[in-house]
């Protein structure tokens, strides 16, 4: 079995999907975590890893009420990215709308790319 698998599974958690894209200047960590309050996550960046945890609470039982089906996963999801550069961790913002948490990763500058001017090489005059 897949270790990750496993603990959520057994910790009743669940996977929270996310893409990871970069930019010239930064990268960028998307993960959708709808029914979560963004008061119940934390993101924590070190070097070049991103740890996100938090969880989604179960709603308040109604006792009247009977479940044909249940499908909406709650409790605990956890996610550690490791980044292919360094960032500056001084600089990371992150933002929830819609369900969506958005995590801005600003390179530092030893990551970030430069380009390089090519100079035409004259032969020596004689």
């Amino acid at each position: 079995w897949d270790s990750e698998w496993e603990n959520n599974w057994f910790a009743g958690g669940f996977k929270a999907p996310c893409d990871l894209s970069e930019t010239a200047e930064a990268f960028q960590l998307r993960m959708d975590v709808p029914g979560v309050k963004p008061e119940d996550i934390t993101v924590e960046v070190r070097g070049d890893t991103v740890h996100v945890r938090g969880e989604r609470k179960t709603e308040k039982e109604e006792k009247e009420k009977t479940y044909h089906r249940v499908e909406r996963q709650v409790g605990k999801f956890e996610e550690l990215v490791r980044l292919p550069a360094p960032v500056d961790d001084g600089k990371v913002q992150a933002e929830f709308k819609e369900g969506v948490l958005t995590v801005m990763l600003p390179k530092t500058d030893a990551a970030k790319t430069h380009t390089v001017e090519v100079k035409v090489a004259h032969p020596p005059v004689m």
